[in-house]
């Protein structure tokens, strides 16, 4: 089977990919001379290319790139697979109704959750498969490191406002009155970083909190840490969440709609907290604090359970399976 990448503009790719992979960039520049292209240009590019290469079906991965290829194989009689990675309900309403008429002219939809399936309408809702994150063979190889005691504590995401970080960054600062040896690391860049180091500063927490910005060594990290939190206010499948428990790290999470309560049961493979509490938060990472035996136990039921239900072959299989069966 041959397999085709193509990517919008060059950038570092997270995972190990296949060398027998052929990967195609449609812009030589950075993000920012992507997003300079006119529309015109951007589906000129991907129609060229999908022509050049000429699958027998292409998946198109979040919502507007699936607009991109409806449009760009227009006549080509190539079957487009569209995605949703996110909470469908926080697009605004434009961005949501072309994403469903995407799905409609696509010969399918892959979901990640039955909450996200729901949330779909009736008359698009047949075309949706539910397959959830897979996790990498990579991944499942890393052996967690666990220390006796918590010390560090991590999130990783965009700096933006669905992440939530002013939220676990005011629950820190509550946990590390009481426990000053403390380290909050938080990974990842974004248009509110210098809103959040201010609020670091504000708040005393500057030798203490650290944006670390963009790592590539992000689950060698994890595997060094003592909690994972994840904040945000809404998600899909959260795939850092999902990588942090894979790794075995006690994870703490939000209750937001759609993904987290998917992956843990509460008190028994990690921690849920309502959405938005910063009290409750609180209460979680002081107790992952206070009882580090607990989180790891926690930490070993998740790895056990999201390696075996996030399995990369299985996956495979389901996904080669649904595209054979629409096309």
């Amino acid at each position: 089977m041959d397999v085709h990448l193509v990517q919008f503009y060059s950038g570092n790719n997270k995972y190990l990919l296949n060398p027998d992979i052929t990967i195609h960039i449609l812009s030589n520049g950075d993000p920012v001379a992507y997003k300079q292209q006119s529309v015109f240009e951007k589906l000129s590019r991907l129609r060229k290319t999908l022509k050049l290469v000429d699958p027998d079906a292409a998946i198109a991965f979040l919502g507007t790139t699936g607009q991109k290829a409806i449009l760009a194989s227009l006549g080509l009689g190539i079957p487009i697979f569209t995605t949703i990675q996110n909470n469908p309900e926080y697009s605004d309403t434009g961005n949501r109704l072309l994403h469903n008429a995407s799905i409609l002219f696509s010969r399918g939809c892959l979901v990640q959750t039955e909450t996200q399936l729901q949330l779909l309408p009736f008359w698009i809702r047949h075309k949706a498969k539910i397959l959830p994150n897979p996790i990498s063979n990579e991944l499942a190889s890393i052996n967690k490191i666990y220390n006796q005691t918590v010390k560090t504590i991590v999130s990783a995401g965009r700096l933006v406002k669905q992440k939530n970080y002013p939220l676990l960054i005011g629950a820190f600062a509550k946990v590390h009155e009481k426990y000053p040896h403390l380290q909050l690391h938080i990974y990842g860049e974004g248009e509110l970083s210098l809103d959040l180091q201010a609020l670091i500063d504000q708040l005393g927490l500057r030798s203490s909190a650290v944006l670390k910005g963009r790592s590539n060594e992000l689950w060698q990290e994890f595997s060094r840490a003592d909690i994972f939190v994840l904040s945000s206010e809404f998600e899909g499948m959260p795939n850092v969440l999902l990588e942090a428990m894979a790794i075995g790290l006690p994870c703490i999470s939000t209750d937001c709609p759609t993904g987290p309560a998917e992956l843990i049961k509460n008190g028994w493979n990690g921690i849920l907290v309502p959405n938005r509490d910063e009290d409750k938060l609180t209460q979680a990472i002081t107790y992952m604090v206070e009882n580090p035996s607990a989180g790891r136990e926690m930490g070993r039921r998740a790895r056990l359970g999201v390696l075996e239900q996030h399995n990369l072959s299985a996956n495979t299989e389901q996904l080669i399976s649904f595209i054979y069966s629409a096309i």
